[in-house]
C-alpha cells in the first residue's frame, strides 16, 4: 500500500487505504469459513472454502 500512496501521490498511508482497500463479500465470506475452520477444527469449513474457491 505504501507503494501504491508513493504513486498516487497521496499524503497519507490513510488516504490510500480508505480509497483502495475495500473487501469484496466472497473475500469476507471466504475469510470467515476458512476462520471458522480453524476456531472449530472442522473439516466441513474447510470443504465449505474450497467451494467457494472452485469456479
Amino acid at each position: 500500500m505504501r507503494v501504491i500512496m508513493e504513486l498516487l501521490g497521496h499524503s497519507t498511508i490513510n488516504l490510500t487505504m480508505s480509497t483502495y482497500a475495500h473487501v469484496l463479500p466472497e473475500a469476507q465470506e471466504d475469510a470467515v469459513t476458512r476462520l471458522d475452520g480453524l476456531v472449530m477444527g472442522g473439516d466441513q469449513a474447510r470443504d465449505e472454502a474450497d467451494d467457494i474457491d472452485s469456479p
